[in-house]
């Protein structure tokens, strides 16, 4: 059973490592011609992508410690953070995609 849990926070890890350099790659492909971004919006979203990261890690890791089924914590907030990986292809401006760099991260 061990086996499973941690091949579960394995894929878990290496999908949040893809999402965080994902952005990355996505400006190579264009995205900041398609959103008509200027360098400081786009060094903004990506801020705010980090400072996510950061607000939101220590307090969802308190959660995990104190609640008694932490594997429900989990498969609620990797749902929650595929729809909004997913939802982030509707974004058509900076302020869109200021939110959505901001959105939880666990």
């Amino acid at each position: 059973m061990l086996i499973y849990r941690c091949s579960l926070f394995v894929l878990i890890y290496i999908l949040n490592y893809l999402d965080r350099n994902n952005i990355a790659a996505a400006r190579l492909r264009g995205l900041q011609e398609d959103l008509n971004l200027s360098n400081t919006e786009y060094s903004t979203c990506l801020s705010i992508l980090y400072v996510g990261y950061i607000l939101m890690q220590i307090p969802s890791n308190m959660i995990i410690n104190k609640i008694s089924r932490p594997s429900w914590y989990i498969a609620a907030a990797v749902s929650c953070f595929s729809w909004f990986s997913g939802s982030y292809s509707s974004v058509d401006a900076s302020l869109g995609s200021y939110f959505y760099s901001f959105r939880s991260r666990q």
